[in-house]
Order: structure tokens, then sequence, then C-alpha cells
């Protein structure tokens, strides 16, 4: 709530209304005003009819009013001192808070160079060798096909360039398109037997025990 100080101004307006006089004197102590009091004292003052006959007294405006005062500062709280206890209990949240940022960190960064996760770096390795020389394969088929179409068009057909050129491009797509079909379906194959083999339950069985037993209690005796 809006606070202000009680001026001179204010003062003078009291003292031209019909109040009690203790209601007067708490104003007066407080020596601060609340808006709303504030505003109800000038619906006060503008409804005296002591105020509205007089001709000598000039009717004071409410926007003159508050010309008169400022709002008065309410005073910054003072912070409670940190307990050391406190403090180090912070730290260690802070420690940890900042420790679990990096685990997380550290594996992200190790599920991004993963091509699966659980993969260990040898298989990553030869994973994306397989899946390089495989685009590879495959873009030596679309360009052997692609030639091949040309040649023929031209040594067995003598058509016109625009149409052999539209030969090798129906005929290349076609076959990169099945190239694709071929290497998705091989690698869902894959993804599938490697779910199969994850749910695979490990049973593990004992086939030979040796137990060690301890010759304490037996003295040993050099003659």
């Amino acid at each position: 709530m809006t606070l202000y100080e009680f001026s001179q101004g204010i003062q003078n307006l009291v003292d031209q209304i019909d109040l009690p006089v203790e209601k007067k004197q708490r104003l007066y102590d407080a020596r601060s005003i609340t808006h709303n009091d504030l505003i109800t004292i000038y619906r006060l003052y503008t409804s005296c009819k002591i105020c509205n006959e007089s001709d000598s007294t000039e009717k004071l405006s409410l926007s003159a009013l508050l010309k008169t005062t400022k709002i008065c500062e309410k005073p910054i709280a003072p912070k409670a001192k940190k307990s050391p206890e406190f403090l180090r209990q912070m730290e260690r949240l802070r420690q940890r808070q900042q420790e679990l940022e990096y685990q997380e960190l550290v594996k992200n960064s190790t599920l991004s160079f993963s091509l699966n996760p659980g993969s260990s770096p040898s298989a990553v390795t030869k994973e994306l060798k397989h899946q390089v020389t495989t685009i590879i394969n495959i873009l030596i088929s679309v360009v052997s096909v692609g030639y091949a179409v040309w040649y023929w068009t031209g040594t067995s057909m003598n058509i016109n360039d625009a149409y052999r050129i539209l030969l090798c491009l129906f005929f290349s797509i076609l076959v990169l398109i099945a190239e694709v079909v071929v290497f998705g379906g091989y690698l869902r194959k894959i993804e599938e037997a490697r779910s199969v083999e994850r749910k695979k339950i490990e049973v593990k069985k004992v086939i030979e025990s040796v137990s060690f037993e301890s010759a304490r209690g037996q003295d040993t005796k050099l003659e």
C-alpha cells in the first residue's frame, strides 16, 4: 500500500474537515497517511459545507494536494546473516549439481559419437566403414547403369540425345531406388536381430567349483 508523508498541506486539510479529535491526533502522530485515507479525507473536504460555502477559502484540488507531499520510502530490511552450516550445505549442493551436469555432458557426448548404445569403438568404426563402402557401391552401380544405357542407346538405337539422357536418368534413378530399398531392408534386419539378441536372457551355469579350506589350527613341526 502506498504511503504519503503527512505534509503541512495535508495537515491544513485535516484541520478543516469534520473528524473526531482522536482520529485527527492519530493522523498527526503517524506522520504518514495511506492513499485510501488521503482520498477519503479529500472527499470529506470537498463535501464539507463550511469549505464549500466559504468564499474566502480557495478550494484545493487533489493534484495540488499531492504536490505538497511525497511517497514514503519503505526501509529495506537487512538481510539475515547466513550461518556457516548453511554456507557449507550450499557449497556441497553446488558441487553436487556441477558433478551431475558434468556426468550428463559426458554421457551425451558419448552417445553422440556412438552409432549404437553400448558398442565398442572398434565395432563403431567397423560399422561406419561398412556404411561408407555400401554408399560408394550404390553410387558406382548408379553411374555404371547410366553409362551402360547411354552407350547402348547410342550404338544400337541411334536415337536423339535428349531421349538418351532421359533414359539414362530413368534407369539410374530406378537402380538407386532399388539399392536404397535393399540397403534399408538390410539395416532393418540387422536392427531387429540386435533387439532380439538384447532381449535374450543370459543364463550362467557353474561347471565346476573348487573350495579352498584354510589349515588354521594345524601345527607344523620341523625336526
